[in-house]
């Protein structure tokens, strides 16, 4: 039961980042995009940037503040899967930036939306 509403939490904050992102000017290109090496949530461009966006959403802090989620093992899936995807689409020559997006559940009941762009470097 946990593992489905964290999945649903899970989803339900990558639609909100989603939209927030395109309301921030962004393309989405993509959307959980897998490999082996692992998933990338949103693939979008930005002012002519490539842009890999990890999503992280909390319904509260019990688990620690969405800014603590994205560790040294996720960073280094993320940059491994992104070689990968620019090698598939055979575009090794764009300016790529990693960007996070934290949406968490304040006590009014409001999702708070924060933007960090370039959240860590390859």
């Amino acid at each position: 039961m946990k593992e489905v509403l964290s999945k649903k939490t899970g989803n339900f904050g990558e639609e909100i980042a989603a939209t927030f992102l395109k309301e921030h000017g962004y393309k989405i290109i993509a959307r959980n995009y897998r490999n082996r090496f692992g998933e990338i949530d949103i693939i979008a461009r930005e002012k002519g940037i490539l842009c890999f966006v990890e999503v992280k959403t909390r319904r509260n802090s019990a688990f620690g503040s969405p800014f603590e989620a994205i560790g040294e093992f996720k960073k280094k899936r993320m940059i491994t899967s992104t070689k990968l995807y620019l090698e598939e689409i055979k575009m090794n020559d764009v300016q790529v930036r990693f960007d996070a997006v934290f949406i968490t559940l304040d006590e009014d009941g409001t999702w708070q939306k924060s933007l960090i762009k370039g959240s860590f470097e390859a």
